[in-house]
């Protein structure tokens, strides 16, 4: 019996995990990941394990990576010496990976106090330089209670950091200075938001175009912020938040500016855009009130929307959108308008129909080409049938009217929509002037029928006799 072929098939299937080394970096302000001697010996592979672990760290550390590397992890547990006062900022990490690729096949653990400059990646210049961590991004607390900082993209903007796994905010300052951030599994912030944050351009930047991308965002009352220190630009840009999500997360919040302040953003754009699976589900409620985004747009997936500014201008072209908060699913839902191609719009019902979920516009609900061939434009409205029919029960007049979309003009007509159909409930529509509107009654009983058409049929009996 041959047994070669199942033992390289097990050998193979061993993980690099399994062989990694520990290697401590030695302190040195100048070092490199080629030499050994920064090592203790052994030159840094894609079996190890690198850890910065400083306890009284005096002296910025600059390391060479130009050529490209790849290790197991990275972990940095280095705390600066306090007792320096002033001098004590600046005593960085920075990671010099040029126009390479640097490549850390598990986890990427930032729990360092490294303050004003931070532990870094840095791109030779522009646009060049990648980051790829396969595993998980955990930013949290330093073992001394104070936070730290890192940035993706020092000094210059980074080409791009891939994610495998999810990033965890757990207590520390986690700064993005590049072109494409794609991370495939979910943002979590659990840290308190004094020191946790979350900043998805930081850096100058003028006319670029800037591709967030999050399986998920999760956090309750958090902030996501823009700019960087005052000497930098971030102007004449497009930034996009792009959800992925295959599960359901939930975000509120509010956009922020660093402490560079406003001036040092000027004339960008903010975009956000779901483009989850069908079984994705993004609970976005945007606290803030003097800033938002300039547009969103939902491809797939659902997205539970909520701005307390009402300044985005929503662009519906497949998926679902609904009105929702993080806390309910009735809601108010504010935006300059809607150009809706494609998908469908979800509305949650209770009794009093003023304080259903509503859609308010400042400007138009506008009709587009369809973009998909056989695409549709659906509404959803979402209550219990036999609790929809207890409420026309308790009605005045055996109806109950809905408006589910206000708006200062439309293109729309009754016939351009069609809306799911709910058990035992008849449901008319009206395109207005100023809104949509909805009347739900009851689908007659069978008997009532019956007894309606008997009642015609003598009706006419007795028309016919009298003719006679």
């Amino acid at each position: 019996m041959n047994f070669k072929t199942p033992l390289i098939v097990l050998g193979a299937a061993i993980s690099a995990s399994s062989f990694a080394e520990t290697l401590t970096y030695d302190r040195s302000a100048t070092g490199s990941f080629y030499d050994g001697a920064y090592w203790g010996g052994t030159v840094p592979s894609e079996t190890s394990d690198i850890v910065f672990d400083d306890t009284a760290k005096a002296t910025a550390y600059d390391l060479d990576a130009t050529k490209g590397m790849t290790v197991n992890s990275i972990t940095d547990n280095s705390i600066t010496d306090r007792t320096l006062g002033a001098d004590q900022w600046g005593k960085y990490i920075k990671i010099n990976i040029g126009e390479s690729t640097f490549t850390i096949l598990e986890d990427l653990t930032l729990a360092s106090n490294h303050n004003h400059v931070p532990f870094s990646f840095a791109p030779g210049s522009d646009g060049v330089g990648e980051v790829v961590v396969k595993g998980n991004i955990i930013s949290k607390i330093a073992s001394d209670g104070s936070a730290g900082e890192s940035l993706f993209g020092e000094g210059k903007i980074l080409k791009s950091l891939t994610v495998g796994g999810n990033i965890e905010l757990q207590g520390s300052r986690l700064r993005f200075h590049a072109l494409n951030v794609n991370v495939n599994g979910v943002v979590n912030f659990t840290g308190d938001i004094s020191n946790t944050q979350l900043n998805l351009a930081y850096g100058s930047m003028s006319g670029q175009s800037v591709s967030i991308s999050f399986g998920g965002l999760n956090g309750i009352n958090k902030e996501i912020k823009f700019g960087g220190i005052a000497t930098s630009l971030v102007e004449n840009s497009s930034i996009t938040l792009r959800f992925t999500n295959s599960g359901t997360s939930s975000f509120s919040g509010k956009f922020a500016y660093d402490e560079g302040g406003v001036g040092t953003l000027q004339n960008n754009t903010y975009n956000l855009v779901m483009n989850g699976t069908s079984t994705g589900v993004q609970y976005y409620q945007d606290t803030g009130t003097t800033f938002s985004f300039d547009n969103v747009t939902v491809k797939s997936g659902k997205l539970n929307y909520y701005s307390e500014a009402g300044e985005s201008v929503i662009y519906l072209e497949g998926g679902t959108l609904s009105p929702a908060t993080v806390t309910s699913e009735i809601a108010i839902l504010k935006a300059e308008a809607i150009n809706w191609d494609n998908g469908k719009i979800s509305f949650d019902l209770v009794e009093d129909n003023s304080a259903s979920d509503k859609i308010v516009l400042d400007y138009a609900l506008t009709k587009t080409s369809f973009s998909v061939s056989g695409g549709t434009r659906e509404i959803e409205l979402i209550a219990d049938p036999y609790e929809i029919a207890a409420w026309i029960d308790a009605s005045v007049d055996g109806k109950l009217t809905y408006t589910l979309i206000e708006y200062a003009s439309t293109d729309f007509k009754n016939g351009d929509i069609v809306f799911s159909q709910i058990d035992g409930i008849n449901i008319d529509y009206d395109f207005g002037d100023t809104a949509l509107t909805v009347t739900l009654s009851k689908v007659p009983e069978p008997a009532t029928i019956a007894a309606i058409f008997g009642a015609c049929a003598l009706a006419m009996a007795a028309f016919r006799r009298r003719r006679k």
